[in-house]
């Protein structure tokens, strides 16, 4: 036996051997919904380096050669893939189609470099490297944005920056005016379209920090219409994230909106009290909700220069 069909049975033994113990991890382990995103973007990235190793192994013991080859391939893993998303449902994990999309960018990366190169298998490698260097691209979007929360901190959004975005989800906008300071502010719609239930607004689903040391939270708000406006601030920690939600174990505070800007100083002692049954742990704050209720006629409301005050 030559030393090259030996090193390559040894290598083909370690691929299966790496698909074999990441196959549970579909299932089990990894970050949950409250870790930080670049850890969770980065677990993702699992899916495509599992099956690009199952497809070098595959292409290793049975070269897959033929266009119509690759393209049943590509449907088996479509069909695994849905498979496998809909079980995580059922173990209490979120399905997502970008994690269908790694696992076809993992088999065309292991099914056309791990063959011999002509022509079209030079295209498949393309397209494969390009779906790579497009998941690169979303860990390190996540990852700078993530990074611009901590170096701004205190300061939770100002919108200076377009790294201010990606953690807000709602309709949401950054846009040059009205200010309160700076140059740009977030608008934010309520009503209308904006929700399917009787609560809309927005929210920033990830928050840099340790809260305590400071002395209040501070925001402006700017209600473009001439009638007031009832508006709801909700703050969440880690703990009650983690445990049912109960409304009496967070803070709920109500703001009214005047027409123009508005600018609140919620004292952060009041914050930590608000839980009924303890305190809720500065230490480790994890959302913020800005949201109105019943609101059938859609408008849209400004945010600026939210901060922690000492």
């Amino acid at each position: 036996m030559s030393q090259a069909f030996v090193l390559r049975w040894h290598t083909r033994d370690v691929l299966l051997l790496l698909v074999l113990l990441a196959s549970p991890l579909f299932f089990i382990g990894g970050p949950d919904w409250l870790a930080p995103p670049v850890i969770r973007e980065l677990w993702s990235q699992g899916h495509w380096l599992f099956f690009a190793c199952l497809f070098f192994w595959w292409q290793a013991r049975w070269t897959l050669t033929h266009p119509r080859q690759w393209l049943l391939a590509t449907l088996a893993v479509l069909l695994v893939s849905a498979l496998i998303e809909g079980a995580q449902t059922l173990v209490g994990r979120q399905a997502g189609w970008n994690d269908v999309l790694c696992n076809v960018t993992g088999t065309w990366l292991g099914l056309f470099w791990g063959q011999r190169a002509e022509r079209r298998v030079w295209l498949g490698r393309v397209i494969a490297v390009g779906l790579v260097l497009w998941q690169v691209k979303v860990v390190l979007a996540v990852g700078l944005a993530q990074w611009h929360q901590q170096h701004q901190f205190p300061v939770l959004g100002d919108f200076e920056s377009r790294w201010d975005m990606p953690f807000w989800e709602g309709r949401v906008e950054r846009v040059p005016a009205p200010v309160a300071e700076g140059r740009y502010s977030l608008a934010f719609e309520v009503g209308g379209d904006n929700t399917a239930s009787r609560y809309s607004g927005v929210h920033l689903k990830q928050l840099p920090g340790d809260w305590r040391g400071y002395q209040a939270l501070a925001l402006s708000l700017y209600n473009p219409v001439e009638s007031p406006l009832a508006m709801t601030l909700r703050i969440n920690d880690t703990q009650h994230d983690r445990g049912e939600g109960a409304f009496s174990d967070r803070y709920n505070g109500r703001l009214q909106l005047e027409p123009g800007w508005n600018h609140y100083r919620i004292d952060l002692q009041t914050v930590e009290q608000a839980p009924e049954q303890r305190d809720m742990n500065l230490a480790s704050v994890e959302r913020l909700l800005l949201f109105a209720t019943d609101i059938e006629q859609s408008r849209w409301l400004y945010l600026d220069n939210l901060r922690l005050e000492r």
